[in-house]
């Protein structure tokens, strides 16, 4: 019997190096495509009233989200100095779901609010974050009452 040397197969040098090039090009486009599930969350673009702004009382809060939210497994808590505000309802806006509108139960009266956000967005990823605004008292000032003679509180 003959006996026959066998050797693995020995690419070429280019072999390898084009198949190295396609392994990293593969792996790079394969990380970017993880990373772009990241950029899916619905990020809060716009919220009136605006953020640490001071404004009359909002018959109504709009948050406006770069995608689409299911308000159906969104939750949204309002607190004025701390203690929680009830909600009314919970609506998007539209049929691109970008703009939630949270209606309070009760009109807002002076103080601090803080507004917090846990929203799932139409691709079933969640975000959450938070903003304040403040209600200011209207503004008063004592007047003097020539019927009695006194001071009193008088709204402007």
């Amino acid at each position: 019997m003959r006996r026959v040397n066998w050797r693995p197969f020995d690419p070429a040098p280019e072999v390898l190096t084009t198949l190295k090039k396609a392994l990293t090009t593969a792996a790079l486009l394969g990380s970017l495509l993880a990373v772009s599930s990241v950029w899916a969350h619905a990020h809060l673009k716009k919220q009136t009233p605006a953020a640490d702004s001071t404004v009359s009382a909002p018959a109504e809060l709009r948050l406006e989200f770069s995608e689409g939210v299911e308000a159906a497994f969104t939750k949204v808590m309002i607190s004025k100095d701390g203690i929680a505000v009830p909600v009314k309802s919970l609506a998007t806006e539209c049929s691109d779901k970008k703009t939630l509108i949270v209606t309070p139960a009760k009109p807002l009266t002076a103080g601090a609010y803080k507004v917090e956000w846990h929203v799932v967005s139409v691709d079933t990823h969640k975000s959450e974050g938070a903003n304040a605004f403040n209600h200011p008292e209207q503004a008063r000032s004592l007047r003097i009452c020539w019927t009695c003679a006194s001071a009193h509180k008088v709204i402007k």
